[in-house]
C-alpha cells in the first residue's frame, strides 16, 4: 500500500468521466489509442499505465507527458510495478533481440524450453528471442490497488502481460464479480510460449464464472496472438448482443453461486447453497 501511495505523490487528481487501465503498458504505445476510444469535448479521461521494466518505464513516463500536453482532457498516471494474483516480489524475465523491439515479450513467466515451442514458430522472429536479463519487480493485487486508490469502476481494462493474464484477472476477482468493469481486453497466444502461461479457454471459463462473456476477437498479424474483448453478461443481455450459443452460465456472485439459464433474453437464476 505504501508503495502505491508513494507513486501517487504529486500526481494530478480529478473526478474522471472515464477510467482506463493499461496493464503491460510497455513504452506507452497504447495510450493515444485508448484515449481516442473515449475522447469527447466533455469527458475527462484518466489512464492508469503500469510497466515494471525500468527502461521501458522511463520511456512510458515521457510519452505520457507528451500526450498530456497534447490533450487537455487526458491525465495519465504511471506506475512502475506489475500485477499478479498476489502482492509479492517476483523475478521478471526480459527477452529481446536486435531485430525486435527490446523487452516486447518479457513476462513474470519464463519461456518454455525452446525445443518445445521452436517447431511451432520456426519462421517467426520470436524464434530468435533470448533472455537478456532477469530482474526483481514489485507485484500488486488489482483488488488492493483499486481499494487504495478509491476506484469504484473501470471503463476499459486492457491486459497484455505475456502469459500471466489469468493471474492478473484473478487479482481483480472481487472487483470483477461486482461487474465494475465495462470492457476487458486481453491479449492471448495460441501457442504455449510461457511456463504455466494463460490458456485462452481458461480465461474464457474464469471470466464466464464471474459474469463476463466474450464479445469479439481480433486476430494479430503474426498469426499467434489475438486480442479478446469481454463485457458483463448483463450488459450484453440489455443490448441483445449475448452469444446465442450460451444456454446456461454458472456465475459466482458476492452472495453465492448461481446457475443462470439464458432464454430469449431473460435470465432465470437458481441459487446453489453451500458453494
Amino acid at each position: 500500500n505504501s508503495e502505491i501511495e508513494e507513486q501517487m505523490i504529486g500526481k494530478k487528481l480529478l473526478k474522471p468521466d472515464v477510467i482506463v487501465f493499461d496493464i503491460g503498458a510497455h513504452n506507452g504505445q497504447s495510450i493515444e489509442k485508448l484515449y481516442n476510444i473515449y475522447c469527447t469535448d466533455n469527458e475527462n479521461i484518466i489512464i492508469y499505465s503500469f510497466e515494471p521494466i525500468p527502461e521501458n518505464y522511463q520511456i512510458l513516463v515521457q510519452k505520457a507527458k507528451e500526450l498530456m500536453n497534447k490533450y487537455n482532457k487526458l491525465t495519465v498516471h504511471t506506475f512502475q510495478f506489475a500485477f499478479d494474483k498476489d502482492s509479492r516480489l517476483a523475478p521478471f524475465y526480459c527477452y529481446g533481440m536486435h531485430t525486435l523491439e527490446t523487452n516486447q515479450y518479457s513476462s513474470l513467466r519464463p519461456f518454455k524450453e525452446k525445443d518445445e515451442w521452436l517447431k511451432l514458430v520456426p519462421n517467426q522472429p520470436i524464434a530468435n528471442l533470448e533472455l537478456t536479463k532477469k530482474i526483481l519487480v514489485s507485484c500488486h493485487q488489482g483488488d488492493n490497488f483499486v481499494d487504495v486508490m478509491n476506484i469504484d469502476k473501470i471503463d476499459y481494462l486492457k491486459i497484455d502481460t505475456q502469459g500471466n493474464d489469468l493471474n492478473v484477472l484473478k487479482g481483480f476477482s472481487n472487483f470483477l464479480i461486482k461487474q465494475n468493469v465495462e470492457l476487458i481486453e486481453v491479449e492471448c497466444q495460441d501457442i504455449e510460449l510461457y511456463e504455466g502461461g494463460s490458456k485462452f479457454d481458461e480465461i474464457i471459463q474464469y471470466l464466464g464464472k464471474i459474469g463476463y462473456s466474450k464479445r469479439k476477437i481480433d486476430y494479430q498479424a503474426d498469426g499467434h496472438e489475438y486480442v479478446v474483448y469481454f463485457e458483463p453478461i448483463n450488459k450484453q443481455l440489455k443490448q441483445g448482443t449475448l452469444s446465442k450459443e450460451i444456454k446456461k452460465i454458472d456465475i459466482v456472485l458476492p452472495f453465492g453461486f448461481h446457475s443462470w439459464n439464458v432464454s430469449n433474453g431473460w435470465i432465470n437464476t437458481v441459487e446453489h447453497a453451500g458453494k
